[in-house]
C-alpha cells in the first residue's frame, strides 16, 4: 500500500499545476468532486461556470474509493477539487494533500460546527462523516460551497450566492416536510436497523434510533467467515431482541454480504426477520435516474421507510401535538 502512495505521489508531481484554481482563458474551469453526492451539490451551486466531474461512478460506495493512475491525472488537472471530509475520502489523503499544495481544496464539512459532529459509535474518536442524512446541515454545505466558490471568482461571487441560498431555502422546506413525516411512527418505534453505521446523523435529525452492525467505514468483503457469521448474528439478535424489532434495511451502495448470512441463519432459527427496503445512503445515481438527485435520494428514502413499516403494520397517524413547529429559513 506504501509503494502505491509512494508512486501516485511521483505521477502528482511530474508536471507542475496553476496555484490559482483557474481556468485557461477560453476553457471552463473543471471541478473533481470525490463522489456523487458532491458532485450533484458543485452542479447546482456553480451552474454553467464550472464542469463538474465525480471521482466515483454513478452508484459506486465511496467507502471503498481507490484511486488509479487514470484518476490521479483527473485530480491534477482539476482546477478545483471538493469532497467531504472526516475521514470519507482517507484512502486518497495523499493525492488530495498533494493537490491541496497548489490548488483549490474544498472540504465540505468545514461547515459544521464542532458541537454538530457525531461520531462512529465502534470507534468512538472516529467522526461519521455522513452529515448529508441531516438535510438542514446539508443546506449548511450549499452555503459554505456557495461562499468557496465566490472567493475563487470574485466577479461571479453574487451569482453563487443566489444559488447558493435557493438551494438552501428548497433543502430546508425538504427537512421541515421529513421532520413532520418521520414522527409518524409513535417514538418507540422509530428504529431504523441497516448494515453499516451510515444513519446517525439522520436519525439525530429527524427522531429514530439508528442500530447498525458495522461502523461507519464498513470494510469491503466478499467473504465473511461462520465464526464472524456467529459473533454478528448474536449481536444482531440482541439488540432487535431487546428493542422487539423485526425490520431491517439494505442499502445501497453497500455490503449486503453480512445481512444476507445473517437472514438466512434467521431464516433457519425461525426468527420473523422483515426487510423493509433498500435506502440509497452514499451515491447518487446517473443524473438523469430517479435518484440522480439529492433531493430525489432522500424523498426516496422517505417513501422506502414509510412503505416497509406500512407493511410491518408499524405506521399510524401522528397525533397532533407530535407535528413539529416549522423551521425557521437561517
Amino acid at each position: 500500500m506504501r509503494v502505491g502512495i509512494f508512486l501516485l505521489s511521483i505521477v502528482l508531481n511530474l508536471v507542475p499545476v496553476k496555484a490559482s484554481g483557474q481556468s485557461p482563458v477560453g476553457r471552463l474551469p473543471t471541478v473533481l468532486a470525490s463522489n456523487t453526492l458532491v458532485a450533484d451539490l458543485c452542479r447546482i451551486i456553480g451552474g454553467d461556470r464550472y464542469i463538474v466531474d465525480s471521482l466515483t461512478a454513478p452508484d459506486s460506495d465511496p467507502h471503498s474509493l481507490l484511486l488509479g493512475f487514470k484518476d490521479v491525472g483527473r485530480i491534477r488537472s482539476a482546477d478545483v477539487v471538493v469532497r467531504i471530509g472526516l475521514g470519507l475520502e482517507r484512502q486518497i489523503e495523499p493525492a488530495l494533500k498533494e493537490f491541496a499544495r497548489h490548488k483549490p481544496l474544498i472540504t465540505l464539512a468545514s461547515s459544521l460546527t464542532p458541537g454538530r459532529l457525531l461520531y462512529d459509535p465502534t470507534q468512538p474518536k472516529r467522526p461519521d462523516p455522513h452529515f448529508w442524512g441531516d438535510v438542514s446541515l446539508w443546506a449548511k454545505a450549499a452555503e459554505y460551497l456557495a461562499k468557496e466558490f465566490g472567493n475563487l471568482d470574485r466577479g461571479r461571487a453574487h451569482e453563487f450566492f443566489l444559488r447558493g441560498e435557493e438551494y438552501r431555502r428548497r433543502l430546508m422546506k425538504l427537512h421541515e416536510e421529513l421532520q413532520h413525516q418521520l414522527r409518524t411512527p409513535p417514538p418507540g418505534q422509530r428504529i431504523i436497523v441497516t448494515p453499516h453505521h451510515s444513519l446517525g446523523y439522520f436519525g439525530n435529525a429527524y427522531g429514530w434510533e439508528s442500530i447498525s452492525l458495522l461502523g461507519v467505514v464498513p470494510q469491503a468483503t466478499s467473504e465473511v467467515d461462520e465464526e464472524q457469521i456467529r459473533r454478528d448474528y448474536a449481536v444482531l439478535s440482541w439488540k432487535l431482541a431487546e428493542k422487539s424489532i423485526s425490520l431491517l434495511f439494505l442499502e445501497s451502495p453497500g455490503l449486503t454480504t453480512i445481512f444476507d448470512q445473517l437472514l438466512e441463519k434467521a431464516a433457519v432459527k425461525g426468527d420473523n426477520l422483515i426487510i423493509g427496503g433498500t435506502l440509497t445512503v452514499d451515491a447518487l445515481g446517473e443524473t438523469s435516474s430517479p435518484l440522480g438527485t439529492y433531493e430525489a435520494m432522500m424523498r426516496a428514502n422517505l417513501e422506502t421507510i414509510r412503505s416497509g413499516f406500512k407493511s410491518a403494520n408499524l405506521w399510524s397517524p401522528p397525533k397532533a401535538s407530535e407535528h413539529p413547529s416549522p423551521s425557521p429559513l437561517r
